[in-house]
């Protein structure tokens, strides 16, 4: 998932990679997060030291970079705190270990060679979406043609 700030180059998470890491050894101290299965996400290879969050919310989180009409990346760990003190803690969020970014120019003429196949994002992916299974979603959207059968409907092939 990349976003295309005002400055600078592209960057973005990588959403589909899970890492062994419970989110409970990250935020120890987070009461909410214990005896849950949630996990962390490698998000790319910068800055792996560092976490990266994104969040699904109506309304812009302070301070938050908009990715998708209602979702957003942020850095701002009090923020996170508040948010996984709720009931249900991880409702519209992921967190992930570094990030990917490059630099101006550089992820265009990686699509200009055939690097990357481009479709729009979708939100349900990201935070509903098994983390197995989005990989070949996506594979599968990128290579369904769609056709205009002779009843007037759209078909998938």
């Amino acid at each position: 998932l990349v976003t295309q700030p005002r400055e600078g180059g592209p960057w973005g998470v990588i959403i589909n990679r899970p890492l062994d890491y419970l989110l409970s050894d990250v935020f120890t101290d987070i009461e909410t997060l214990r005896n849950r299965k949630d996990v962390l996400f490698f998000g790319g290879p910068v800055a792996q030291d560092g976490l990266v969050f994104l969040v699904r919310s109506q309304e812009p989180p302070p301070r938050a970079i908009p990715v998708l009409r209602d979702v957003y990346i942020i850095s701002d760990i009090e923020y996170i705190e508040t948010l996984l003190q709720r009931p249900d803690p991880m409702r519209g969020l992921r967190v992930y270990s570094g990030y990917s970014g490059w630099a101006p120019g550089q992820l265009q003429q990686e699509i200009v060679h055939g690097g990357w196949v481009l479709m729009p994002a979708d939100a349900d992916m990201v935070f509903d979406g098994d983390p197995a299974r989005i990989w070949p979603e996506l594979i599968k959207r990128a290579t369904t043609k769609r056709a205009y059968n002779t009843i007037g409907d759209w078909d998938e092939r």
